[in-house]
């Protein structure tokens, strides 16, 4: 038997999967061609999902600690103690002080259901839980601020474009369909660009690469908007019709000349006229903004002012053009069984549970669909703060870094065990998850975990809604998808009205109705109405310290796939030749990469693919690798939007004997 189903990963694809099942196993995975945009490709880790699934590594069963905490030494017990014991803390602690229980919740699994859990948890008394994102928040904010709200062409209309820049993205490797699409133009004569301090996949397939500085992209971004600006090279009635405040803007960017933006960014002069004459004789523009440069302290600027251009060149609203950040086009998905938080609710910005844990005296912690040993910066702080808590409950599939520290696994059902509602941010299409076959052995969805638990504490289940077909109508109905679900079974689904060129209508979702080079709104985060750059002046350390998400991971996930592990291989470091030379550091040799928050090891990848005065590593390494970068990373927030900051750290590096 055949089903159409969906991948809920946290990544751009959100692709459309056809899964072939027998006896209750699924024994086969491939892409579905009826979505335009993943075109019946899938990655990797896609193809991964048999061994993900029924591999000898996935729980199936509720476990109970027995060993010290991190240690990961558990026996079997049955649901019965596990809900038992669980429900008596919870129960425990609302009586003593709500909020002394803090309740996790990643995107391990994007779909719409995941928000079952909070239909228990503002049920009860209070609780704390977190704010902010690890993501990509500071550079939606930043889109939102100067378009309104985050959408862009269809993924397809990138075959339109003349001029592609990707500004930090690795299509090749983190969103390879979009690549698919990036290599047809590129057939069709267009010019792609790739602006990044790592000479990746990508950059090593695009007509022209631009090395820079990390964290310089705000810098850079303003200084090509000034010379677009001095030599005439912008289109003077799209900004007096569809524009605000283009003349402060001109104002400000003037003092960015070529040689200050060439000097701070470490680059030549004429790399940036020569970007310059690139996109303007080549029209439309379409530039691609990948998620790692807006983790940075001035992220959600520096998404603003990189946006700002293909506004400059008039290539808003058409085929072939527009701003690419995230696309999180209608319909939105609803969730109609909500009920509003308790008044004793308080919140910890995602990036410092570890110092929260600690200083809002936590005494209870429950995570779901996260792991915020690997995940978080700070790791080891978070470590020592879960170490000392009182009780932790995980909800997992695999034995992770933090399932290591509970009291209690509760083991979740897996993709494809379940039904779902996906939506991507980067295609229009919704798309049903169908469900294989039930989970396996022990396994349960979370919102059957929750109903447990619920009953135990005898909470209202009409706002924790089973796991099945009619519920999975029901939110289909409250997003106005009028679709029927067995035509979901059938195709994933594009809205009948959906616009493949976003902003066609020029109608912006901003206070001045005009995508905003000054926006007034900047005021609710005290940060400048112009995107403004500062300079970051950290001396601290010689290094900059940068992370990736590779091509065979997502976070942490999938590290417990052997193959994938066989891929990854040892832990590697690209270091530049010259910083690994004065060093004494050669290809190969380990080396101890350090500050003053730790060390991480790795071997010496030495390359100029990496820009000289910086070192990277791929992120989700596991505790036993001793290579996780967020061990060495500081708690910072994003300048807007409550985004997370991981990559304005610096370190020193030593060869090992």
């Amino acid at each position: 038997m055949k089903i159409r189903s969906g991948c809920p990963r946290d990544c751009y694809g959100g692709c459309s999967v056809i899964l072939t099942v027998e006896n209750d196993r699924i024994v086969n995975i491939e892409g579905d061609p009826l979505n335009k945009a993943t075109q019946g490709y899938i990655c990797l880790k896609g193809k991964s999902y048999l061994e993900k699934n029924y591999g000898d590594k996935r729980l199936k069963f509720p476990l109970k600690r027995v060993g010290e905490r991190g240690e990961g030494r558990f026996v079997r017990v049955s649901w019965e103690e596990a809900i038992e014991e669980i429900s008596k803390k919870i129960d425990y602690y609302q009586n003593i002080s709500p909020k002394s229980i803090m309740f996790y919740k990643g995107s391990g699994e994007i779909g719409i259901f995941s928000k079952c859990a909070f239909g228990f948890w503002n049920q009860l008394k209070g609780y704390t839980t977190t704010y902010g994102d690890l993501c990509f928040s500071a550079g939606l904010e930043g889109v939102i601020q100067t378009y309104g709200k985050a959408i862009h062409n269809a993924p397809w209309d990138l075959e339109n474009a003349k001029c592609i820049v990707l500004w930090g993205k690795n299509s090749a490797e983190t969103n390879f369909q979009e690549m698919l699409f990036i290599k047809k133009a590129k057939n069709n004569g267009a010019k792609v660009i790739v602006i990044d301090p790592v000479k990746t996949k990508t950059a090593k397939e695009a007509d022209y690469f631009i090395q820079i500085m990390p964290g310089k992209d705000l810098l850079f971004a303003l200084g090509l908007a000034n010379y677009l600006i001095k030599n005439k090279m912008i289109d003077e009635e799209f900004i007096d019709k569809y524009t605000y405040g283009f003349e402060e803007f001109k104002t400000y960017v003037e003092k960015f000349d070529l040689k200050t933006v060439a000097t701070i960014c470490k680059i030549n002069e004429e790399e940036i006229t020569k970007l310059a004459r690139l996109i303007w004789d080549n029209r439309p523009l379409s530039l691609v903004c990948g998620l790692g440069l807006q983790r940075r302290i001035n992220g959600g600027q520096t998404i603003r002012a990189i946006g700002l251009i293909p506004a400059l060149v008039g290539s808003v609203g058409i085929e072939g053009g527009g701003f690419r950040y995230a696309n999180l086009s209608e319909p939105k998905l609803k969730w109609p069984f909500l009920i509003d938080p308790p008044e004793e609710v308080d919140y910890v910005h995602v990036s410092e549970i570890g110092k929260e844990i600690i200083e809002k005296n936590i005494k209870m912690l429950f995570v779901q669909s996260a792991n915020p040993v690997v995940s978080n910066p700070d790791s080891k702080n978070i470590r020592k703060a879960i170490s000392q808590l009182d009780f932790i409950v995980v909800i997992e599939q695999y034995l992770s870094d933090t399932a290591k520290f509970a009291d209690y696994i509760l083991p979740a059902a897996a993709t494809f065990e379940y039904y779902d509602i996906l939506k991507s941010y980067w295609h229009p299409y919704v798309i049903f998850m169908d469900k294989a076959h039930d989970p396996l052995e022990e396994c349960k969805h979370e919102s059957e975990i929750y109903r447990m638990l619920a009953k135990k504490l005898k909470l209202n289940l009409d706002y924790i809604p089973e796991n099945n077909i009619d519920n999975i109508e029901k939110i289909l109905k409250a997003s106005g998808i009028e679709k029927s679900l067995e035509e979901l079974k059938n195709a994933p689904y594009l809205p009948e009205d959906y616009d493949e060129v976003a902003f066609r209508d020029r109608k912006f979702n901003t206070v001045t109705g005009k995508i905003q080079f000054k926006s007034k709104t900047m005021k609710r985060w005290k940060m400048s109405l112009i995107p403004e750059y500062i300079e970051n002046k950290r001396t601290d350390y010689p290094l900059m310290l940068i992370s990736y998400h590779s091509y065979e991971k997502i976070n942490s996930q999938y590290s417990e796939i052997d193959k994938i592990k066989k891929l990854l291989g040892a832990p590697k470091a690209k270091i530049n030749p010259e910083d690994a030379r004065i060093r004494n550091i050669n290809h190969g040799d380990k080396i101890k990469i350090f500050n003053d928050m730790g060390a991480i090891y790795a071997y010496a990848e030495v390359t100029s693919d990496i820009k000289e005065g910086v070192i990277s590593i791929p992120f989700g390494f596991l505790a036993e690798e001793k290579a996780n970068v967020n061990d060495i990373v500081e708690s910072m927030k994003t300048d807007i939007g409550n985004g997370t900051a991981f990559h304005d750290n610096y370190v020193e590096v030593i060869k090992l004997d």
